[in-house]
C-alpha cells in the first residue's frame, strides 16, 4: 500500500511539475502607436515634360461611400506618355482637412507637375 501511495504521489508531483513547468508567462512589449497622419503627402520627384497635357476629362462623380469622404478629381499623369488617372473618393487624414488638387504648371522649360496635398485650416 505504501508503494502504491508513493508512486501515486510521485506521479502527481511529476504531472504537476510538467504542467506548471510548461506554463511560462512572457511579457511582450506593447506595439508602438501608429504614426500621426501626415500633413502633406510624400513628395514625388519633380516631373517636367515638354508636351502640353491633354484637356481634362469630364468625370462622372458617383455618390460618396460616406459623408466623410472627399472626391479627388482625376488628372493626366506622365510615364513617357500621357495617362489618365481617374478620380476617386478618399477619407481625409483629419476631419477638417481640405484637398488641394494637383495641377500642371507651365514654365519656360515645359510643364511641371505640382502634386495635390491636404491643407489644414488654422
Amino acid at each position: 500500500m505504501k508503494t502504491y501511495r508513493m508512486l501515486a504521489l510521485a506521479g502527481l508531483a511529476l504531472g504537476l511539475g510538467l504542467y506548471l513547468g510548461g506554463c511560462t508567462v512572457v511579457a511582450r512589449p506593447a506595439p508602438p502607436p501608429p504614426p500621426p497622419p501626415m500633413a502633406v503627402q510624400p513628395q514625388e520627384p519633380p516631373v517636367t515634360v515638354n508636351v502640353e497635357p491633354p484637356p481634362m476629362r469630364e468625370e462622372i462623380v458617383v455618390a460618396p461611400p460616406s459623408p466623410q469622404h472627399v472626391w479627388i478629381a482625376g488628372y493626366w499623369g506622365w510615364n513617357g506618355r500621357w495617362v489618365w488617372q481617374p478620380g476617386h473618393w478618399v477619407t481625409p487624414p483629419h476631419p477638417h482637412a481640405q484637398w488641394v488638387p494637383g495641377h500642371w504648371r507651365r514654365h519656360p522649360g515645359g510643364w511641371s507637375w505640382v502634386p495635390g496635398h491636404w491643407r489644414y485650416p488654422r
